[in-house]
């Protein structure tokens, strides 16, 4: 299944990821605009939670499928501390995609200007949702993706302690520094409300990102040369 977006074209999903779209839980998020009341200022601006998560989702799989293209997958076990890295391909993507289409899934009305009136942060929803409702639909995932590994990371790890470096690496794709949701959100709501400074070379940006080793962090031609060997010539010259 393809679904056009005005932002990222063609969104690619499968069935079972049909499946958990079609949901109630999720299908509500079409009734959730993304900027709140901004509608009445900026006319355009009726984008909805339904249409970001799924952009969210489209940004870490390009995210996802650029790391995998600059890194050996052995290495990149190796990077990650992981030592049974028979699966890490399979989970990094599949967990990637689904921790980011759920990442809102009970996001309440009014953009952040109602998260005050809950008695806990809808993140917790999120998981508590996740753990109830979606653990039968979850079950085709089996393998690549976990309840509790996608309810560790949407809470941010409040769900439960732990979480190995590869949720860490997971994290950061979705809600770090430089994320997916923040590159989705910046190009949708410029879109939408018809203002040019959220724009930025979101292309450049994806293929240029890199998982860097823990490196002797001292300034000699041991570093340099192990850099060079990981990443090549060019890259450390820029």
């Amino acid at each position: 299944m393809e679904i056009r977006d005005p932002i990222h074209g063609f969104i690619h999903l499968n069935d079972a990821e049909k499946k958990l779209i079609d949901a109630e839980p999720f299908q509500r998020l079409r009734n959730i605009k993304q900027l709140g009341l901004t509608c009445y200022i900026y006319p355009g601006a009726t984008h909805t939670r339904f249409e970001h998560s799924l952009g969210v989702m489209h940004v870490t799989t390009q995210i996802v499928r650029s790391i995998l293209n600059k890194h050996d997958r052995k290495d990149l076990a190796e990077y990650l501390g992981i030592v049974n890295a028979e699966h890490l391909e399979a989970r990094l993507k599949t967990t990637t995609r689904l921790a980011a289409l759920f990442h809102d899934l009970r996001h309440p009305p009014f953009s952040h200007s109602s998260e005050s009136l809950l008695k806990i942060e809808h993140e917790e929803y999120s998981a508590e949702i996740i753990e109830t409702y979606y653990d039968e639909l979850l079950k085709p995932f089996d393998r690549t993706v976990s309840v509790e590994d996608l309810s560790f990371l949407i809470t941010k790890g409040k769900r439960r302690l732990g979480g190995d470096s590869l949720m860490s690496l997971i994290q950061e794709i979705i809600s770090g520094e430089i994320d997916a949701d923040r590159m989705d959100y910046l190009l949708r709501d410029s879109h939408y409300t018809g203002v040019a400074y959220g724009n930025f070379d979101y292309n450049r940006l994806v293929e240029t990102l890199t998982i860097t080793p823990k490196l002797d962090r001292e300034t000699n031609g041991e570093s340099t040369d192990e850099l060079v060997e990981i990443f090549g010539d060019e890259l450390i010259s820029e």
